[in-house]
């Protein structure tokens, strides 16, 4: 009674902070490859959605629509998605086997990859201004995916672009190998574009 938080004599705060620090420990010890997998394609394995940008699966030439056939030898399509993403994640430095075949025609070759597991950071965006010979500028923007990072660092770089006194002639927003996010994020980032 009187108290503002009336369960705090049943928690113990040490064992949160500890439980909260194994969980980060745990996220910052695992690592992947950078792809993401979506649902089993009609000639077989799961299909590529996207990889992620400068990953070892783009690296390695894996491409939206490619098929992932094996995982460490185990037929992907024998997978929940939930078990292709533990299969493909892992300590870092670690490596894991795929069988991939491209898009296109069932009688491509697949190809046998062993791609090392690493950290992943990704930034919501990337972007550079672009000269054009009049002086103006093209404000090119990469985005990564839809999240309040992203929608902050456009915004930000909207704002920088029309404050500095530049004459922007433009917005490019490559969303290429972009696997979406939070919808309302996405919505954010238009509402940017629209008067």
């Amino acid at each position: 009674a009187g108290g503002i938080d009336c369960w705090a004599e049943f928690t113990d705060c040490c064992a949160c902070t500890a439980a909260a620090a194994a969980a980060a420990a745990t996220a910052a010890a695992s690592a992947g490859i950078g792809v993401q997998l979506g649902g089993v394609s009609p000639l077989g394995g799961r299909l590529v959605e996207a990889p992620l940008v400068e990953s070892p699966a783009e690296c390695a030439g894996i491409r939206r629509g490619d098929r992932v056939l094996e995982i460490d030898g185990i037929p992907s399509e024998s997978l929940t998605l939930d078990e292709t993403t533990t299969l493909l994640r892992g300590p870092a430095g670690s490596s894991v086997a795929l069988t991939v075949a491209p898009q296109g025609p069932a009688q491509q070759t697949p190809r046998q990859l062993l791609l090392e597991r690493r950290p992943l950071p990704q930034p919501a965006i990337k972007e550079a201004q672009l000269p054009l010979p009049d002086g103006r500028v093209v404000q090119y923007v990469r985005l990564h995916y839809f999240s309040h990072e992203a929608t902050a660092g456009l915004s930000q770089v909207v704002a920088s672009a029309e404050s500095e006194g530049q004459h922007v002639a433009g917005y490019v927003l490559d969303l290429r190998n972009n696997p979406g996010g939070v919808f309302e994020e996405a919505v954010a980032i238009a509402s940017l574009f629209q008067d």
